[in-house]
């Protein structure tokens, strides 16, 4: 909660702070790759990341095409052993626009996304164990809001937030297989990344 604060307000302030910043031009290239770390810059928080081709067709809009992958694995020590372990993929297209091209800047955007997931959790007491398995595959849409910050014409270092909504269809396996489906909520973990800008 404290990280999603501290981005909020990142996001809120950027463009009040450096408002007059020098521009960088529009936009600074046509083409841009863009990697990002899910879950926060600290190493311990590292959970996975985003890798990003941009692409940009008019004077107004960029479009952008990316693949995630994180994983995740924790193990709980009481009276039962608990380890769980997650794997989740997705792929999405999202329209972005940027507020301005200066060295400090807001983008948004939306556009849909295919999801998979698959999770383990084992749990292991002293005369048996046992585990539940989870395979969930959604559809559903993006939103995105996000702050970039150029440290050259070319690179720019970025912060962004999401929500997604969406359908999700789930299987659960253990002594007998149950299948569920439900429309979700959420909001998507914090990102930072950097990008970099190819043909000008």
């Amino acid at each position: 909660m404290k990280r999603l604060m501290t981005v909020l307000c990142v996001l809120c302030l950027a463009p009040v702070l450096f408002g007059q910043t020098e521009s960088v031009g529009t936009p600074p290239a046509d083409y841009a790759i863009q990697f990002q770390i899910i879950g926060g810059p600290q190493l311990t928080d590292f959970q996975g990341g985003t890798f990003s081709g941009w692409m940009r067709t008019d004077g107004k809009y960029d479009y952008r095409f990316g693949v995630e992958l994180a994983t995740y694995r924790e193990t709980t020590k009481n009276a039962v052993e608990e380890t769980e372990c997650e794997t989740y993929v997705s792929v999405s297209f999202q329209w972005l626009r940027h507020t301005s091209w200066r060295q400090v800047c807001m983008y948004y955007g939306f556009g849909p996304a295919l999801t998979y997931g698959a999770s383990k959790t084992t749990y292991k007491a002293s005369a048996s164990s046992s585990e539940l398995k989870q395979h969930a595959f959604g559809i559903g849409a993006v939103g995105v809001v996000g702050a970039e910050v150029f440290i050259r014409r070319d690179i720019s270092l970025t912060g962004e937030y999401g929500m997604l909504a969406g359908y999700t269809s789930s299987k659960y396996s253990n002594s007998s297989d149950v299948k569920s489906s439900k429309l979700y909520l959420g909001n998507l973990c914090v990102r930072f990344g950097i990008s970099v800008y190819l043909n000008k």
